[in-house]
């Protein structure tokens, strides 16, 4: 079965709900299972949300990841999503250290977000749509491995070229 993970600190702005609406509308063959990595307390209405959607058997929540955990959950996963809203302009470390290590992502069309390549980015309207359009994206990649495996070479390229030691290379031929 196909995993897709949201990971970090669960917040109103990460939009969970939504993702919740749209994995239920993902035919039931080929929905992914999603795992939340962040801590929900126990009265959280998003496990209520679950329920009510008939997800139980789709979506697990970890509580707090360690570094470590957050990497062996990454490395399990075959999908990242990172759907947000509203941002302050930020650059997401965990969606650029994601799709680094070869994750394709599902992102939200606003901000830094629109700037990542379509190669492996999908993104998905906030507002009218959104859980359709996450419908789409998750279902399309859960369900087409080759697309799947296309998205994820481009996004392990794109990280390469990005990364810290290539950087650090960079910087020592210049000094």
């Amino acid at each position: 079965r196909v995993v897709a993970a949201t990971l970090g600190i669960v917040t109103p702005a990460k939009r969970i709900g939504k993702l919740l609406e749209g994995l239920a509308l993902v035919p039931a063959d080929v929905r992914p299972l999603l795992v939340v990595g962040g801590a929900v307390a126990a009265d959280d209405p998003l496990l209520t949300q679950v329920r009510e959607l008939g997800l139980a058997d789709d979506v697990r929540f970890t509580g707090y990841l360690s570094e470590e955990d957050f990497w062996r959950l990454a490395r399990a996963a075959d999908v990242a999503v990172n759907v947000r809203f509203p941002t302050v302009g930020e650059t997401s470390g965990a969606v650029c250290r994601l799709a680094g290590s070869g994750l394709p992502v599902v992102v939200s069309e606003v901000g830094w977000f629109r700037e990542l390549p379509e190669s492996f980015a999908t993104k998905v309207p906030v507002g009218a749509g959104e859980p359709e359009a996450i419908a789409a994206a998750i279902g399309s990649l859960s369900s087409d491995p080759s697309l799947r495996a296309a998205r994820s070479s481009a996004a392990r390229a794109w990280g390469e070229a990005r990364s810290g030691r290539r950087i650090a290379a960079a910087y020592a031929r210049v000094i």
